[in-house]
């Protein structure tokens, strides 16, 4: 997965996300494995003009509950539920 830069904040190693997909409405529990220290450009697979030229972080999303409808690779959607520090 990649984040964008003004949300990298939110995002450390050992977060729990959640992790969704297209094809289901199964929601999978993981966590934040990795986050790397340097930016990239947005990946080529990203369709529109607008985000291809910006600057994004790589994570690694580690599923603890992994099942067969979720694959290596396949097009996901990374819920990080925000702490708002209960105020």
């Amino acid at each position: 997965a990649y984040v964008a830069e003004p949300n990298l904040g939110r995002v450390v190693p050992g977060a729990e996300v959640w992790v969704t997909t297209d094809s289901s409405a199964e929601r999978y529990r993981g966590q934040i494995g990795f986050v790397s220290p340097r930016a990239e450009f947005t990946p080529k697979t990203v369709q529109t003009t607008e985000l291809r030229t910006d600057l994004v972080y790589r994570l690694r999303i580690v599923v603890s509950d992994a099942d067969d409808g979720l694959r290596q690779g396949m097009p996901v959607t990374v819920e990080v539920p925000l702490d708002d520090g209960g105020g």
